[in-house]
């Protein structure tokens, strides 16, 4: 379900850029029109400092892309009211205009890593 125009993601906003059976697909607030007020590089700046943040707390390198996988326990996402999405046993977050340091301070709380 997408996030209406106006409104802010509830702190369980999906971190997977490709919906699976366990996510629900997410748009930015205010749509396109927001994306496009924003610009492409910025989104992709604020993307990838999200990403690198949570990298930084699981003691990764950092990256020049927004997509995160790692080994971890998806269970304990799911416990905190986190959604993840699980490929090949491995955690896929993926950071987007709709999520902030928070989100990903609580996803590495959840993990047992500090931010």
């Amino acid at each position: 379900m997408p996030v209406p125009a106006g409104s802010t993601p509830p702190p369980t906003a999906c971190l997977s850029a490709a919906p699976s059976r366990n996510c629900r697909p997410c748009s930015p607030p205010g749509g396109t029109a927001a994306a496009t007020e924003l610009g492409v590089q910025r989104i992709h700046d604020h993307d990838v400092a999200l990403a690198n943040r949570f990298r930084a707390g699981l003691g990764l390198e950092p990256s020049d892309t927004a997509i995160v996988a790692v080994d971890a326990p998806g269970e304990r996402l799911a416990a905190a009211g986190i959604r993840a999405a699980v490929r090949a046993a491995k955690v896929r977050a993926s950071f987007h205009v709709y999520n902030t340091a928070d989100d990903v301070d609580r996803v590495l709380e959840a993990l047992g890593s500090t931010p």
